[in-house]
């Protein structure tokens, strides 16, 4: 079981000729160029599926050269009847050369990713997704292909993580809360705040369902002198996907230093 996601290539080619192949293994939103060619499989092809055991999955995939080709099964594996497993590969919102097709009995919807929550921090100022069998055929690009057109083949670990800061500035009976995160999260997303400590007569933890634009909230009702441990948390699909916990302490004094200035 594999995912093949997201990719620009020349072809997309899998089968058992050397051995079963899967079974799962899905190929989601790349697109195949259909411009690399090995002799012994004569014409380019865009996404080739041979002699396999299913269930397969292409769905959502780019063929701007080539076609989906599919060849049932070869007669020296006679132990496998390969026409009932070709029914097995699931073929859903491929865009070949224009012509989008879906399977009749699937909704003609794709979603962002099958394994990401939220837009990539690598990808910056890019679109994403970016390609796609909902997408303009052939007119998107991804991080690796402009890497590669640049010269700039390796990217920085620092360049691909997303991450968050959470700051917690003390006051009377009230923690002050600000945030920043370094890339985007989907419009869909809330924040989550927990807190541990004496409780506030206020807003009791968990708060739940904060906006994805917020990045202040006060936390109010809380006992000066106590200790609290604050954890911020952005939420996607009901899952925390990012966290950040700070240790504050409410207070009513604060120290004012006096500022003389020189004539």
């Amino acid at each position: 079981m594999n995912l093949f996601e997201g990719n620009i290539v020349g072809w997309i080619g899998i089968g058992d000729y050397w051995g079963p192949i899967g079974p799962g293994n899905t190929f989601f939103r790349n697109r195949a160029m259909g411009t690399d060619r090995f002799d012994g499989f004569g014409d380019h092809h865009g996404i080739m599926v041979e002699y396999i055991h299913g269930p397969q999955y292409v769905i959502g995939n780019e063929v701007t050269g080539g076609d989906l080709y599919f060849v049932i099964g070869p007669v020296e594996h006679p132990d496998v009847d390969y026409a009932v497993e070709h029914e097995k590969v699931v073929v859903h919102g491929n865009n070949v050369k224009g012509t989008v097709i879906w399977d009749p009995v699937r909704p003609q919807t794709l979603p962002a990713s099958y394994y990401l929550l939220a837009k990539p921090n690598f990808y910056g100022a890019l679109d994403w997704p970016s390609t796609g069998g909902d997408m303009a055929l052939g007119e998107g690009t991804i991080p690796a292909l402009d890497r590669w057109q640049t010269g700039n083949y390796i990217p920085s670990p620092a360049e691909t993580a997303l991450t968050l800061k959470l700051k917690g500035t003390p006051a009377n009976q009230a923690i002050r809360l600000t945030w920043a995160v370094n890339g985007d999260l989907p419009v869909t997303s809330t924040w989550r705040i927990d807190y541990e400590g004496p409780g506030s007569t206020l807003l009791p933890s968990p708060i739940t369902g904060i906006v994805s634009p917020t990045r202040a909230y006060p936390l109010t009702g809380l006992t000066n002198y106590a200790w609290y441990n604050v954890t911020l948390s952005a939420i996607v699909d009901s899952t925390s996907v990012l966290s950040d916990t700070v240790r504050v302490m409410p207070t009513d004094r604060f120290l004012y230093l006096p500022l003389v200035m020189r004539v």
